[in-house]
């Protein structure tokens, strides 16, 4: 947008020359006249400057005593100048430049970044509810409302940044896997535990801990109570006040893996028929190109689109879609005994990848692989560190 901003209003290069360059400096800097990509030659001093600051250098240029000379010419009133005979020409980029700049005003693309638990067109839908989408105006999209809005509907969802560079809005995500947190809540609460687990270290800010390191725990038991008795100087109670409790809870947790998987399977057979579908996309208004389309009776479909963008992030409303359709046979197959052990480090890896996204550390592995004749079995304890607890509403009475 700097660029385009810097094309419209034009800008010219130039050489100072003669002998008092310092004084020349001097003055353009106190008159706050932007001086860009300066260079000293033998024949003088060259440099960038705008339309605007260069009508400002006659009197500057004889109080130095140096005189000025434009080299080259750039921008769009120098291009309107130079094409004033071509009216449709000039008209037509003209026309091009305003609905850039109309474009320039609006969000084009919404992306998430961060997101672990919920996926991406989940969270576009519930953006939409709140009038979020394609085509919305930058000024309707107000960053700590969205951030807030986030927030309050996710629970998991701690900390949401969102900026918006170009056309395009980036939502910044940070999900609550570490640790519980009192902000944003309303009413006292105690932290339970949210799955059984061996306690490996507890730090409380605020509330009373109920265990210890070592202590084992099941679902639902008391970790740190909403709550803190105040006693006498002869310790005996006498109020209870709530609170929300607030901690980190490290535990040893234990996650099992028992899959079978048939050897027997049907296996996808392509031919060579293939058949394309493409579509353009403007402003939501979809126009299909499948005068071709033919009609199987097995068949594999890949959708692929392409958003257009400018640069980096000037994203347009114009969306390229291809879709490819395959025609296949079922044929009856059988797993190999490498193949078998393949498929099934895979879905071992799978299930690991799914832990460390939710910032679990995986510490002791005992996982294994059988294969029989007619299945894979996975079977085995994956032990793990991991921060627990969840909230529990405490009604004070």
């Amino acid at each position: 947008m700097n660029k385009l901003i810097e094309f419209l209003k034009g800008w010219l290069y130039i050489r100072v020359y003669g002998v008092n360059y310092e004084r020349f400096i001097n003055i353009t800097n106190n008159n706050n006249i932007k001086m860009n990509k300066i260079r000293y030659t033998d024949e003088g001093l060259y440099m960038k400057i705008s339309i605007k600051d260069f009508k400002k250098l006659k009197n500057i240029a004889k109080k130095s005593k140096v005189q000025i000379r434009i080299e080259e010419k750039y921008g769009f009133p120098f291009f309107l100048f130079d094409n004033r005979k071509r009216k449709m020409f000039i008209l037509g980029i003209s026309t091009a430049l305003v609905i850039v700049y109309l474009l320039s005003l609006r969000v084009w693309m919404v992306s998430f970044e961060g997101n672990y638990s919920y996926t991406e067109d989940e969270l576009k839908d519930f953006m939409m509810s709140k009038g979020i989408k394609n085509g919305v105006l930058k000024s309707k999209c107000d960053a700590e409302d969205i951030e807030k809005a986030l927030r309050n509907e996710y629970n998991d969802i701690k900390w949401v940044s969102v900026e918006i560079i170009g056309t395009k809005m980036i939502v910044h995500i940070k999900e609550n896997f570490n640790e519980i947190t009192p902000e944003n809540d309303e009413g006292n609460y105690s932290i339970v535990s949210n799955k059984d687990c061996t306690i490996i270290s507890i730090v409380t800010r605020s509330g009373t801990p109920n265990v210890k390191a070592g202590d084992t725990v099941m679902k639902g038991d008391l970790l740190i109570g909403g709550f803190y008795d105040v006693k006498s100087d002869f310790d005996e109670p006498l109020s209870t006040v709530y609170t929300k409790a607030d901690g980190t809870i490290l535990a040893r947790t234990v996650y099992e893996i028992n899959e079978k998987l048939d050897r027997n399977y049907d296996k996808k057979v392509y031919t060579e028929e293939i058949s394309k579908k493409y579509s353009i996309n403007i402003l939501n208004k979809q126009l299909n190109v499948d005068w071709f389309q033919k009609e199987y009776e097995k068949s594999d479909i890949v959708n692929s689109s392409k958003q257009l963008v400018l640069g980096e992030s000037f994203y347009l409303p114009i969306t390229l879609s291809k879709s490819i359709e395959s025609e296949y046979y079922i044929e009856r197959s059988y797993y190999s005994e490498d193949e078998c052990y393949m498929i099934a480090k895979e879905k071992i890896d799978i299930f690991f990848q799914n832990l460390r996204q939710k910032g679990i550390q995986i510490t002791q592995n005992n996982v294994t692989i059988e294969v029989d004749e007619n299945n894979i079995i996975i079977k085995g304890q994956v032990i793990c560190n991991e921060y627990i607890g969840e909230k529990r509403i405490e009604k004070n009475e």
